[in-house]
């Protein structure tokens, strides 16, 4: 399960896919509609209506301090439970 839907303020904003390609099969990262939308839509109510449709000008007085994370998702989970961001039952 994706653990980004349940730990305020933190939002998984791109995913990695696998896809067919011409040499074979290739990963592809794409931009996370669903969590880009309660990004937006958390920092300014109603900000987001559609991946084609974001208000930016509200947007726009926001600042924003972004860690990244990413690898293996046990690693991952490991560092969130040392960090006490999520707890044994999440």
């Amino acid at each position: 399960s994706d653990l980004s839907k349940t730990i305020p303020r933190l939002y998984r904003l791109l995913d990695l896919c696998k896809d067919d390609g011409s040499d074979g099969r290739i990963d592809k990262i794409i931009i996370s509609t669903e969590s880009l939308k309660r990004l937006c839509n958390d920092l300014e109510p109603n900000s987001f209506k559609s991946i084609s449709n974001i208000d930016y000008t509200k947007l726009n007085h926001t600042k924003l301090k972004l860690i990244g994370c990413y690898g293996n998702h046990v690693l991952i989970a490991k560092l969130l439970l040392e960090n006490q961001i999520i707890d044994q039952s999440t």
